[in-house]
Parts: C-alpha cells; sequence; structure tokens
C-alpha cells in the first residue's frame, strides 16, 4: 500500500501530506504498529491454530463476514462524513491505494472473523493464544493512539 500511495503522490493523484489529508503512514493502526505487529501476531495465531486443527467448512462463511464488513467500511470510508485520506478522498472518489487497502481489509476480516469463532470455541490455546491476544492488545494501543492525536474517528466534526 505505501508503494502505492507513494506512487499516487508522486504523480499527483492524491494531495501532499499535511494534517487535514494524512497519509498512510500518519495512523498508528495502518503503521508498524497496528498493521505490522498488532494484525501480524493475529495473523500467525490463527493461522498456527488452523494448521493444528484443520480447516473446516464454517470458514468459508468466514469469507462472507469479511466480506460484509469490507462493504461496511467501503460505505463508512465513502460517505460524505469521513474525512479525506490518502486512501479515500472527498467525493467517494477511492484512489489505487484505498482499493488496495480494500482487499487488505477483507483479508484481515476474514482472518479476524476466523480468530473470533476460534478464540469463543476455546479452539485457540497455549501460545498461540498468548500470541493472538499480544496482537489484539498492540493493535488497540495503536488504536488508542489514533484517537488521541485526532486521527480517528475519522468523522468530519461540524
Amino acid at each position: 500500500m505505501l508503494g502505492v500511495q507513494t506512487w499516487e503522490q508522486k504523480t499527483g493523484r492524491i494531495p501532499p501530506r499535511q494534517k487535514e489529508f494524512p497519509y498512510l503512514q500518519d495512523f498508528w493502526t495502518n503503521g508498524l504498529v497496528g498493521d505490522g505487529i498488532g494484525l501480524g501476531l493475529v495473523d500467525a495465531a490463527v493461522a498456527v491454530t488452523v494448521y493444528q486443527r484443520g480447516f473446516t467448512t464454517w470458514m468459508i462463511v468466514a469469507v462472507a463476514a469479511g466480506m460484509l464488513l469490507t462493504v461496511g467500511f467501503y460505505k463508512f470510508a465513502t460517505a460524505p462524513i469521513h474525512k479525506p485520506n490518502w486512501g479515500f478522498m472527498d467525493g467517494g472518489n477511492i484512489t489505487w491505494g484505498g482499493r488496495v487497502h480494500l482487499v487488505y481489509f477483507a483479508v484481515q476480516a476474514t482472518v479476524a472473523t476466523i480468530g473470533f469463532v476460534l478464540l469463543f470455541a476455546l479452539q485457540i490455546r497455549g501460545i498461540p493464544l498468548a500470541i493472538g491476544l499480544s496482537g489484539i492488545a498492540a493493535y488497540l494501543a495503536a488504536l488508542a493512539a489514533d484517537v488521541a492525536i485526532g486521527r480517528l474517528p475519522a468523522v468530519k466534526r461540524g
């Protein structure tokens, strides 16, 4: 996503980076802490658990849930109340980076859905559980940081 954003910035497809138009790296949730560490740990915990326990057909439903969550995110990100950023500009215009982010969001929403079902079914145990919970904690810390600096919620004010 960062490469696509850089290309769009260099070719003038998105405005310059500024407080009113944040780029990908301006969000803790999109950067090293949230996506890199937090979701990386969650992905690893889910992958290990699915490998250990095996794939089951209910996981296909998680793909549908991931798609529904992505549609919800898309509707929010293209709504008039959404603050413009590197992926979703005013007027519902989506950048190439935003399109790539939607695919990434769909994959992460699917993995998270599988992870939550496994967690509530008590199927994630031991080290994978600790890794997954650490990832959730890292992502929530990144989310809290974005709220504290005013990047989130991504809603226009007044």
